[in-house]
């Protein structure tokens, strides 16, 4: 299952989308505003490896970010797998 959470905000720049995970990353928006913290998403990253979920971000400048968090079935491979 996928859930999508779009904005029409001001996106995030190409140079930084890299590194929008990394833990203390605020890019150039976040040092203006002197409010990030840079771990909302990193939190969000770690939480949703550690569930063995998926989170992406999709973004184009001026026009908008997508953020994509992919919901995996458990299935019984996984259960044997954990053993």
């Amino acid at each position: 299952m996928k859930l999508f959470i779009v904005d029409q905000g001001e996106g995030i720049p190409p140079q930084d989308l890299p590194r929008i995970f990394e833990k203390g990353f605020t890019g150039n928006v976040g040092r203006k505003s002197k409010g990030a913290t840079g771990l909302g998403l990193y939190f969000s990253k770690k939480i949703t490896d550690a569930l063995g979920h998926r989170i992406e971000v999709h973004s184009l400048l001026h026009e908008g970010t997508t953020v994509i968090l992919t919901f995996y079935k458990p299935n019984s491979f996984d259960n044997l797998s954990k053993m």
